[in-house]
């Protein structure tokens, strides 16, 4: 393909060359020294550590997200068996997507995830007051993980800006 980017292989012996050049030009001038330090700060550990920061708490929002989806079903499950007395009919998933219609007998506790994979059985009201408790917590979690990544932002904005103060005062020198 004519726009697609191309990958150039740059021999060991360059990249050494490269680098002493490069530390030969910081020792000379101390500005590309500090200019280069930001640079690698900002896209080696800021930049890491905003991506790590939003990951997790995106998974917390999936986390959330389960909750919910737990939550409506469990009223459903109430709904649909307040005035009767017969069996639920439901398709329930056995693993890998695959799902297969189930009869259940007994709707009036439920086995509930509680952390590290243990399951403790509850009834129907004790799971939706779980569900309640657990997405509070969750939503805590994510607003802190939202602030953090705040924080991360406007060091990089800090960290940007003293760089650009470092070019313009370059670019004066230079004139």
């Amino acid at each position: 393909m004519a726009g697609s980017p191309r990958e150039v292989f740059v021999p060991d012996f360059a990249l050494a060359a490269i680098d002493e050049a490069t530390a030969a030009s910081d020792a000379l001038d101390p500005r590309l020294a500090s200019i280069r330090r930001y640079e690698d700060f900002i896209a080696n550990r800021l930049q890491v550590d905003l991506q790590q920061v939003l990951e997790e708490r995106d998974k917390i929002y999936e986390a959330i997200a389960q909750h919910l989806k737990l939550k409506t079903q469990i009223e459903t499950i109430i709904s649909e068996t307040r005035n009767e007395s017969k069996a639920l009919k439901m398709m329930v998933d056995v693993g890998s997507d695959f799902f297969m219609q189930a009869k259940v007998t007994k709707t009036d506790e439920i086995f509930v995830n509680v952390g590290l994979d243990c399951h403790l059985q509850m009834t129907m009201s004790e799971a939706l007051s779980f569900i309640d408790v657990r997405e509070k917590q969750l939503q805590k979690r994510a607003e802190q993980k939202t602030d953090k990544a705040s924080r991360i932002k406007a060091h990089i904005k800090f960290m940007l800006a003293a760089l650009q103060e470092l070019l313009e005062d370059d670019v004066t020198l230079q004139i």
